[in-house]
């Protein structure tokens, strides 16, 4: 009786849980992907590289086949995509979309167009902004479909959503979270209003290949008492073959309510995922000292840095131009994580006072595998 048990849990937690994949589920995820455009653009600019990617719905019923696909550039600190969505609600969906970056803070917008071929097309507006917390933790509000015709609207009425989601204390490189408070505005004026949660778990383990995945639930309830309960997680696999990433994920979209599930497939391909991670993973902070103990203390800002990388050796640069054509004042490097501040009293390796010039600090961070990640050149002018 007991074996029998545990087959049914196992069957249970495997086929209809553990291997669900749903692109629109997290905001937090531990590989680049470009699907970000469908549910929260303001974050497609935190992705690397060129990510292309493409998901599959297919249904258990005699149902249409969900289809999306989105292909995103990320250039410094903006980011644009566009993307094609086809499910039961959205006939023919285009999507654009922009997202930048302003130091902690984060904007996006997207706009789609419906297509059919017997009637006008409709309009979609959605607009999300996200604030980046310590510890590369984020706070991010979308709102959805805030501009809609009225038979848009009917179907997929207008959402707003308030999520807080990044990486578990201690252990971010391999354990995250998201958790999302959500509500369907029906009918402000009635208030005709449904509220819902969601919570998902994302972690990641093993590097070449790297595996991810992720579970949770979507609890709503309807302005009518109704509840609807979705398990949800996810399984995948990520390669990296010279430049290229490649990733594979499937799973199964469980409905409680209604016993109903769905397969789900997503393919993700980024041919530059290293090569753009550079200007934007690290950055340094710089603090002058005081009169009693003048020089400049400077740490490195990581919290950016891929979360499947690990610190092999960092090197800090002060030059006299932000070049190779500059000469190298001090330099100051070691394995492993950086220190949490590095003092440099002005001086050369010669005892020679560097206090009267304007200088420029770099620092260049590297994994075991010698993928590079330098910060800008930072200006300091001693004498400011």
């Amino acid at each position: 009786m007991n074996k029998n048990l545990r087959v049914c849990f196992c069957y249970i937690l495997i086929s209809k849980v553990f291997l669900y994949a749903d692109f629109k589920q997290s905001n937090f995820t531990y590989h680049s992907h470009s699907l970000h455009l469908f549910s929260n653009p303001s974050i497609i600019v935190t992705q690397h590289g060129v990510p292309l990617s493409a998901a599959i719905n297919i249904p258990s019923s005699e149902e249409i086949l969900e289809t999306a696909a989105a292909l995103s550039f990320i250039l410094d600190n903006n980011a644009f995509a566009v993307g094609y969505e086809r499910n039961e609600l959205l006939n023919n969906r285009i999507i654009s979309g922009y997202s930048f970056q302003k130091k902690f803070f984060y904007f996006g917008s997207s706009f789609s167009f419906l297509i059919d071929s017997t009637k006008d097309p409709d309009l979609l507006l959605d607009v999300s902004s996200t604030i980046k917390l310590p510890k590369s933790r984020y706070i991010s509000l979308v709102l959805n479909n805030i501009i809609s015709t009225e038979k848009i609207r009917n179907s997929m009425p207008p959402q707003a959503s308030l999520s807080f989601f990044g990486g578990f204390p201690g252990i971010e490189k391999y354990l995250g979270f998201d958790f999302i408070y959500y509500c369907n505005i029906n009918d402000f004026s009635k208030e005709n209003i449904n509220h819902g949660t969601k919570l998902n778990i994302v972690g990641t383990f093993f590097k070449s290949p790297m595996v991810f995945y992720s579970t949770g639930y979507d609890f709503l309830i309807e302005n009518n008492g109704k509840i609807k309960t979705v398990l949800c997680s996810n399984l995948g696999l990520q390669l990296r073959i010279n430049e290229i990433i490649s990733g594979l994920s499937y799973g199964i979209k469980y409905d409680i309510n209604n016993s109903d599930y769905r397969m789900n497939l997503l393919v993700n391909f980024n041919p530059n995922f290293f090569k753009n991670d550079h200007k934007s993973q690290i950055n340094l902070k710089v603090i002058k000292g005081s009169e009693n103990n003048p020089g400049v203390y400077v740490s490195f800002d990581y919290s950016d840095l891929n979360k499947n990388s690990d610190i092999k050796n960092w090197v800090l640069v002060f030059s006299t131009l932000p070049s190779s054509e500059g000469k190298i004042i001090k330099s100051f490097s070691g394995g492993n994580l950086p220190p949490s501040s590095i003092y440099w009293n002005f001086k050369d390796v010669s005892g020679n006072y560097y206090d009267k010039e304007v200088i420029y600090i770099r620092g260049i961070i590297t994994d075991p595998k010698n993928n590079l990640a330098v910060t800008p050149w930072i200006t300091l002018d001693p004498q400011k």
